[in-house]
């Protein structure tokens, strides 16, 4: 049975039930796309929540340091610094030893 035939022999309740449907659908598909914003929001303010958790808790101990005792302070960057390099030559040297093999 075709759709035109359908929607003649239901008559105007057929014609109400069919609107509402689409109406549900509407609403549903529009509260959808909210959602997916407000989700994205919480994500971004998550994210940056997040960050200024991590800023804080990094900066703080070395603005603390580097106010009260610079000797210490110079001592702990200068110590993560040449740890820093040191890591990086030997993981150069282990490239190149890969790369020789």
């Amino acid at each position: 049975m075709s759709r035109d035939r359908r929607t003649r022999q239901t008559g105007r309740a057929g014609t109400e039930r069919a609107a509402g449907s689409t109406l549900r659908r509407l609403w549903y598909r529009l509260l959808s796309g909210y959602g997916v914003v407000v989700r994205a929001g919480l994500g971004i303010v998550a994210l940056a929540a997040a960050t200024l958790v991590a800023a804080v808790a990094f900066v703080f101990p070395l603005w603390y340091l580097a106010t009260t005792v610079p000797g210490i302070y110079t001592a702990a960057v200068s110590a993560l610094l040449a740890a820093l390099v040191l890591a990086l030559l030997v993981r150069r040297y282990l490239r190149l030893l890969d790369a020789v093999r």
